[in-house]
């Protein structure tokens, strides 16, 4: 996700379009559960949230308030119709299969099934 708001860089978010976008969240999910740091910090940050208000703030930075609006965003520039219900239905998912994830003995299979619910979601959005 971008460190600026969509109010610094509008036509940015206007451009995206939704196959580069479902791109980036595969990647983005890879990162989130397949790189050593970036695992250990999501992991962290959503035991830590509970007893620190700063960690709270940036687990809903980086891994929850962040990304659905980022995603809804994304949604409006796209001209999606009902980007918000949209945007809460896709990071939903996103934010599911880390958890899922993270308990499974065959991480791969996760990862597959993720890409092809995400696969899915794509095809319907523009419904």
């Amino acid at each position: 996700m971008p460190a600026d708001e969509k109010e610094s860089m509008p036509d940015q978010y206007d451009k995206v379009s939704l196959e580069n976008f479902i791109k980036y969240s595969k990647d983005m999910f890879a990162y989130w559960t397949e790189n050593d740091f970036a695992a250990s910090f999501r992991k962290m940050l959503t035991l830590e949230q509970f007893r620190n208000e700063e960690m709270q703030a940036l687990y809903q930075q980086y891994l929850v308030a962040g990304p659905a609006g980022y995603v809804k965003d994304l949604f409006v520039g796209m001209g999606m119709k009902d980007a918000d219900n949209k945007a809460d239905m896709f990071y939903s998912v996103m934010f599911f299969y880390y958890s899922l994830y993270d308990g499974a003995e065959e991480k791969g299979q996760i990862k597959d099934r993720f890409e092809n619910v995400i696969d899915d979601i794509a095809l319907k959005l523009n419904n």
